[in-house]
């Protein structure tokens, strides 16, 4: 569907991009004597480097055609663009319908990125097919973004300028095309950061694995504001990595503007399984098994081409593990001063294996409430209190929620 127009607009031209942007015209290049970035719009002397206001009245007499002399002036006094072929974006293709970015987190190289890229032209192109839509991914890489970096977040913004960059090449180069994004990590907060801060900025599908964005984020503001159109979580069952730090400061935000979070781990909050009303296009995968990067791996590759291309939301990993939890109990007993959830291992199905994500050490672990499945942090709890612990001779802790108990 079309995203991106804005309420109470004028009706779109005829010439106008997917997005209601007018296509870009063929740039013209003129050059100014003694001229760069620095001084472009300079017209004063400078004591040693124009103390006669030469290069400046001529800058400034340039300048002024620029804006009062008509387009047949112009193109007369342009560079050609050949002579700037080496410096010269592509020229645009309109022919691209559709543009995909993948991009990587912190403590990464990205080369996973091209994988997925060739699996999402694949789906795109399937063998037999005729004429299918241009698809191009962009896998292009902010560096290798070390952990240190990552906390501070002036530096953390500068990659959010990087995405923005290259999103603004990408739109004039495909002014037809429909974005799409799949982000892991710091991939993903890149790209929530961006819909916060730039309002021009656009996405079809977007795709989060082991992310590190808030579960507050309120992404129904972005669909009702039709500048996205389809969402989809990955949630991991032992992402370790986003359920101690990122998710674990969560409660600082309020204090410190703390704006990263444990959606990777916990999901996020607009998605909750019992969620009224429901979100749509907000979905999420609960559970893949595996850490930070479960997914990411090679099983999961398919399933990623298939939503960007075909938003089709794939199924757990492991589809015995919501059974299981859906047939728990919900008792909770108090146990040092909080309330811990306890399931009911009496009621597992049968030949079922226990899931093993919930092997608690007593670290971020599931735990079960009345309007659907969550994932929280514990404190510091003593190691007795791990999977397996008895309660009575009917339950056995297997998920555990450390805070203070409801009121």
């Amino acid at each position: 569907m079309p995203i991106c127009p804005r309420a109470g607009a004028r009706p779109l031209r005829a010439d106008a991009g997917p997005y209601g942007r007018p296509r870009p015209k063929e740039p013209l290049f003129l050059l100014r004597t003694f001229t760069g970035h620095w001084n472009a719009i300079v017209f004063t002397p400078r004591k040693f480097s124009d103390p006669d206001r030469t290069f400046a009245a001529a800058r400034r007499k340039k300048f002024v055609c620029v804006l009062t002399q008509d387009k047949d002036w112009l193109v007369k006094n342009q560079v050609p663009a050949e002579n700037l072929g080496d410096t010269l974006p592509d020229a645009p293709d309109p022919d691209v319908k559709h543009v995909a970015f993948v991009i990587h987190g912190i403590r990464d190289d990205g080369y996973w990125t091209r994988k997925i890229a060739g699996k999402i032209r694949e789906a795109a192109s399937p063998p037999g097919s005729k004429n299918p839509p241009k698809w191009r991914c962009e896998t292009s890489s902010y560096g290798y973004f070390a952990m240190l970096p990552f906390v501070l977040p002036w530096i953390r913004r500068q990659k959010v300028e990087w995405l923005m960059d290259a999103y603004v090449g990408l739109r004039a180069r495909y002014p037809e095309a429909e974005f799409s994004y799949v982000g892991h990590s710091n991939g993903t907060y890149l790209v929530a950061r961006a819909l916060e801060d730039y309002p021009g900025a656009c996405f079809r599908d977007v795709l989060f694995a082991g992310s590190v964005v808030r579960r507050d984020f309120n992404w129904d503001r972005y669909f009702t504001a039709q500048r996205v159109s389809k969402v989809l979580n990955i949630v991991a069952t032992k992402d370790w990595v986003v359920a101690l730090f990122p998710m674990g400061l969560e409660p600082l935000r309020k204090i410190l503007d703390f704006d990263l979070g444990g959606a990777g781990f916990g999901g996020f909050d607009q998605a909750a399984p019992r969620r009224v009303p429901k979100i749509p296009n907000l979905d999420e995968v609960r559970y893949v098994e595996g850490a930070h990067s479960a997914g990411l791996v090679e099983t999961q590759w398919q399933h990623i081409a298939n939503f960007i291309v075909k938003d089709v939301v794939p199924s757990p990993n492991d589809l015995e593990y919501p059974i299981a939890i859906e047939q728990s109990s919900d008792r909770t007993v108090p146990l040092l001063g909080s309330r811990f959830q306890v399931l009911d291992v009496a009621s597992w199905p049968a030949g079922r294996s226990r899931p093993r994500d919930i092997n608690l050490h007593p670290l971020p672990c599931l735990y079960r409430r009345n309007d659907g499945y969550e994932s929280d942090y514990a404190h510091t709890v003593g190691a007795a209190l791990s999977f397996g612990t008895k309660i009575d001779r009917h339950a056995t802790i297997v998920g555990l929620r450390i805070g203070r108990p409801k009121d």
